[in-house]
């Protein structure tokens, strides 16, 4: 059991990278994935004491992302964001339209990535983006590894027949 904030800040530096980059992929926005993080990072420290080995704080806390990650892809889907607004003003005309191309591009596969279901999206995304095996991903949702294989094959399927129409 971890015990102390040395402990936990030792283990956090091993991940936050991960993290981060986990959060990115699923938010596809920096600023809600460092609040993502931050939030999901408060609560692993608030809960600290249920982790009964240091062994399993990866995974553990990649968990509480997740669970933060899906709470929150329900509120972007509830408020319907626009992410131009986020697009900043440039002088260069090239510049702009590699920003809106770029944009463009992540909402097609974020888009695409919503046609999923959550528990879809989040396999795909940690296989495919962050390199999971089955086995890391069923431990992570909860999942037999043959249920996680099984779904991943399908979302795939299903990403393609979207691509194909």
């Amino acid at each position: 059991m971890i015990r102390n904030a040395e402990t936990f800040t030792k283990l956090y530096s091993e991940v936050a990278k991960d993290l981060y980059r986990l959060a990115l992929y699923f938010l596809k926005n920096k600023e809600d994935a460092e609040d993502i993080v931050g939030e999901a990072v408060l609560d692993a420290y608030r809960q600290i004491e249920s982790l009964r080995e240091e062994s399993l704080f990866k995974n553990w806390i990649i968990k509480i992302l997740t669970n933060k990650c899906k709470m929150k892809l329900k509120d972007y889907a509830l408020c319907k964001e626009n992410p131009s607004e986020n697009i900043v003003e440039l002088s260069d005309e090239r510049a702009k339209r590699e920003i809106h191309r770029d944009e463009f591009n992540r909402m097609e596969l974020k888009e695409l990535l919503m046609e999923l279901e959550n528990e879809e999206r989040f396999i795909i995304c940690l296989s495919v983006f962050e390199g999971y095996k089955g086995d890391e991903i069923a431990e992570l949702l909860g999942l037999k590894p043959a249920t996680v294989r099984s779904k991943k094959q399908r979302a795939l399927a299903k990403l393609a027949n979207i691509i194909k129409e």
